[in-house]
Protein backbone atom coordinates (compact mmCIF):
# COMPACT_ATOMS: atom_id res chain seq x y z
CA UNK A 1 0.00 0.00 0.00
CA UNK A 2 1.05 3.04 -1.22
CA UNK A 3 0.44 6.60 0.52
CA UNK A 4 1.62 9.98 -1.04
CA UNK A 5 -0.59 12.60 0.56
CA UNK A 6 -3.81 12.64 -1.93
CA UNK A 7 -3.11 9.11 -3.65
CA UNK A 8 -3.41 5.92 -3.20
CA UNK A 9 -2.09 3.05 -4.82
CA UNK A 10 -1.44 -0.55 -4.15
CA UNK A 11 0.62 -2.93 -6.30
CA UNK A 12 0.52 -0.66 -9.12
CA UNK A 13 -3.39 -0.38 -8.97
CA UNK A 14 -4.82 3.30 -7.97
CA UNK A 15 -7.22 3.10 -5.36
CA UNK A 16 -7.40 7.36 -5.38
CA UNK A 17 -6.38 10.34 -6.35
CA UNK A 18 -7.88 13.99 -5.54
CA UNK A 19 -7.66 16.31 -8.29
CA UNK A 20 -7.55 19.89 -8.24
CA UNK A 21 -9.63 22.05 -10.95
CA UNK A 22 -7.74 23.56 -13.71
CA UNK A 23 -9.30 27.00 -12.94
CA UNK A 24 -7.59 26.12 -9.28
CA UNK A 25 -4.07 25.12 -10.66
CA UNK A 26 -4.21 28.56 -12.68
CA UNK A 27 -5.07 30.55 -9.56
CA UNK A 28 -2.39 29.10 -6.92
CA UNK A 29 0.14 29.79 -10.17
CA UNK A 30 -0.78 33.43 -10.36
CA UNK A 31 -0.28 33.87 -6.93
CA UNK A 32 2.56 32.34 -6.46
CA UNK A 33 4.03 34.64 -8.48
CA UNK A 34 4.25 36.90 -5.30
CA UNK A 35 5.90 34.85 -3.38
CA UNK A 36 9.90 34.63 -3.35
CA UNK A 37 10.08 30.94 -3.68
CA UNK A 38 13.35 29.04 -3.72
CA UNK A 39 11.88 25.90 -5.49
CA UNK A 40 8.15 24.92 -6.89
CA UNK A 41 7.07 21.25 -7.36
CA UNK A 42 3.59 20.75 -9.24
CA UNK A 43 2.71 16.87 -8.35
CA UNK A 44 0.21 15.13 -10.74
CA UNK A 45 -0.78 11.33 -10.76
CA UNK A 46 1.68 10.69 -13.77
CA UNK A 47 4.27 12.91 -12.64
CA UNK A 48 5.55 15.68 -10.71
CA UNK A 49 6.94 19.02 -12.61
CA UNK A 50 8.99 21.63 -12.28
CA UNK A 51 9.40 24.92 -14.47
CA UNK A 52 11.97 24.43 -17.58
CA UNK A 53 14.51 27.07 -16.13
CA UNK A 54 14.71 25.47 -12.45
CA UNK A 55 18.35 24.86 -11.47
CA UNK A 56 20.19 22.22 -11.68
CA UNK A 57 20.41 21.69 -8.13
CA UNK A 58 17.07 22.87 -7.50
CA UNK A 59 15.69 19.68 -10.08
CA UNK A 60 18.30 17.25 -8.22
CA UNK A 61 16.79 18.08 -4.92
CA UNK A 62 13.40 17.55 -5.92
CA UNK A 63 14.30 14.52 -7.18
CA UNK A 64 15.47 13.01 -4.27
CA UNK A 65 11.67 13.46 -3.09
CA UNK A 66 9.77 12.57 -6.85
CA UNK A 67 10.90 9.95 -8.64
CA UNK A 68 9.33 10.95 -11.72
CA UNK A 69 9.78 14.60 -12.55
CA UNK A 70 9.93 16.63 -15.70
CA UNK A 71 11.24 20.02 -16.45
CA UNK A 72 8.40 21.71 -18.72
CA UNK A 73 8.21 25.24 -20.72
CA UNK A 74 4.78 26.08 -19.16
CA UNK A 75 3.37 25.17 -15.84
CA UNK A 76 -0.27 26.18 -17.19
CA UNK A 77 -0.51 23.50 -19.57
CA UNK A 78 0.57 20.47 -17.51
CA UNK A 79 -1.59 17.87 -18.81
CA UNK A 80 -2.17 16.11 -15.76
CA UNK A 81 -4.06 15.33 -12.84
CA UNK A 82 -2.87 17.78 -10.81
CA UNK A 83 -3.56 17.31 -6.51
CA UNK A 84 -0.52 19.04 -4.70
CA UNK A 85 1.87 21.76 -5.16
CA UNK A 86 5.27 21.56 -3.39
CA UNK A 87 7.03 24.81 -2.20
CA UNK A 88 10.43 25.53 -1.00
CA UNK A 89 10.83 28.59 1.08
CA UNK A 90 13.89 30.11 3.37
CA UNK A 91 13.33 28.39 6.52
CA UNK A 92 13.55 31.90 8.29
CA UNK A 93 10.31 33.42 6.17
CA UNK A 94 8.57 29.76 6.55
CA UNK A 95 5.91 31.24 9.53
CA UNK A 96 5.21 34.54 7.60
CA UNK A 97 4.96 32.63 4.02
CA UNK A 98 2.32 29.98 6.12
CA UNK A 99 0.22 33.02 7.25
CA UNK A 100 0.25 34.94 4.05
CA UNK A 101 -0.52 31.71 1.81
CA UNK A 102 -3.34 31.27 4.25
CA UNK A 103 -4.71 34.68 3.68
CA UNK A 104 -4.58 34.39 0.02
CA UNK A 105 -5.08 30.75 -1.37
CA UNK A 106 -7.09 29.02 2.33
CA UNK A 107 -10.48 29.56 0.95
CA UNK A 108 -9.82 27.08 -1.55
CA UNK A 109 -6.17 25.39 -0.65
CA UNK A 110 -4.73 24.11 2.46
CA UNK A 111 -1.07 25.25 3.13
CA UNK A 112 0.81 22.74 5.13
CA UNK A 113 4.27 22.61 6.32
CA UNK A 114 6.17 19.42 5.62
CA UNK A 115 9.72 20.28 7.09
CA UNK A 116 11.82 23.27 8.07
CA UNK A 117 11.87 24.93 4.32
CA UNK A 118 8.95 23.28 3.12
CA UNK A 119 5.65 24.08 2.39
CA UNK A 120 2.50 22.27 0.57
CA UNK A 121 -0.93 23.41 -0.68
CA UNK A 122 -3.03 20.62 -0.76
CA UNK A 123 -6.92 19.99 -1.47
CA UNK A 124 -8.88 20.96 1.65
CA UNK A 125 -10.16 17.38 3.71
CA UNK A 126 -7.40 15.37 1.50
CA UNK A 127 -4.57 14.90 4.15
CA UNK A 128 -2.70 11.86 5.72
CA UNK A 129 -5.86 11.06 8.00
CA UNK A 130 -8.00 10.81 4.51
CA UNK A 131 -5.37 8.31 3.03
CA UNK A 132 -5.03 6.27 6.57
CA UNK A 133 -8.74 5.88 6.19
CA UNK A 134 -9.00 4.64 3.05
CA UNK A 135 -6.33 2.08 4.20
CA UNK A 136 -8.29 0.83 6.49
CA UNK A 137 -11.24 0.18 4.89
CA UNK A 138 -9.32 -1.21 2.14
CA UNK A 139 -6.90 -3.75 4.79
CA UNK A 140 -10.09 -3.99 7.74
CA UNK A 141 -7.80 -2.21 9.74
CA UNK A 142 -9.28 -1.41 13.10
CA UNK A 143 -8.39 2.04 14.71
CA UNK A 144 -6.76 0.68 17.90
CA UNK A 145 -4.19 -1.57 15.49
CA UNK A 146 -2.98 2.28 13.75
CA UNK A 147 0.46 3.57 14.61
CA UNK A 148 1.67 6.86 12.56
CA UNK A 149 4.72 9.32 13.05
CA UNK A 150 5.52 13.24 12.55
CA UNK A 151 7.13 16.05 12.76
CA UNK A 152 5.35 18.71 10.54
CA UNK A 153 1.97 20.19 10.36
CA UNK A 154 1.03 18.09 7.44
CA UNK A 155 1.12 14.64 9.91
CA UNK A 156 -1.01 16.71 12.23
CA UNK A 157 -4.89 15.27 11.19
CA UNK A 158 -2.95 11.69 10.93
CA UNK A 159 -1.61 11.84 14.49
CA UNK A 160 -4.78 12.79 15.67
CA UNK A 161 -6.78 9.85 14.07
CA UNK A 162 -4.53 6.85 14.90
CA UNK A 163 -5.01 5.03 18.08
CA UNK A 164 -0.73 5.69 18.53
CA UNK A 165 0.10 8.74 17.55
CA UNK A 166 3.93 9.15 18.32
CA UNK A 167 5.18 13.07 17.30
CA UNK A 168 9.33 12.48 16.90
CA UNK A 169 11.14 14.60 19.23
CA UNK A 170 12.71 17.31 16.45
CA UNK A 171 8.67 17.82 15.96
CA UNK A 172 7.47 21.03 15.79
CA UNK A 173 5.04 22.18 19.56
CA UNK A 174 2.15 22.23 16.94
CA UNK A 175 2.81 18.25 16.28
CA UNK A 176 3.67 17.96 19.70
CA UNK A 177 0.79 18.75 20.88
CA UNK A 178 -1.69 16.65 18.38
CA UNK A 179 0.33 13.28 19.14
CA UNK A 180 -0.46 11.35 22.09
CA UNK A 181 3.02 9.69 22.72
CA UNK A 182 5.94 11.00 21.95
CA UNK A 183 9.60 8.99 20.41
CA UNK A 184 13.12 9.88 19.65
CA UNK A 185 14.20 12.46 17.00
CA UNK A 186 14.30 10.91 13.39
CA UNK A 187 18.39 11.28 13.76
CA UNK A 188 18.23 9.04 16.86
CA UNK A 189 16.02 6.29 15.21
CA UNK A 190 12.61 6.74 16.83
CA UNK A 191 10.67 5.41 14.18
CA UNK A 192 12.89 2.14 14.22
CA UNK A 193 13.10 2.54 17.72
CA UNK A 194 8.89 2.44 18.06
CA UNK A 195 8.77 -0.57 15.62
CA UNK A 196 10.75 -2.00 17.74
CA UNK A 197 8.44 -1.47 20.83
CA UNK A 198 5.74 -2.65 18.63
CA UNK A 199 7.23 -5.72 17.59
CA UNK A 200 8.50 -7.10 21.19
CA UNK A 201 5.51 -6.04 22.55
CA UNK A 202 6.63 -3.15 24.71
CA UNK A 203 4.65 -0.18 26.01
CA UNK A 204 2.81 0.53 25.08
CA UNK A 205 1.87 -1.56 22.94
CA UNK A 206 1.64 -4.45 25.60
Amino acid sequence: MWLKMVRISSINEEIFCGEMSDKTVHQVLDILHDFQLLSLVVCGRDSAYVAGNTSEANFNQSLKYYHKLKRVDDLYTINDTIFKFALTFNESDVPEVLSKLDESVGDFITPVTSGNVYIDLIIPGLHKAHGVKWIQDICQIEDHETVAFGDSSNDIEMLRHVAYGFAVENATELVKSAANYMTDANNEEGVFNTIDAILNDESPFN
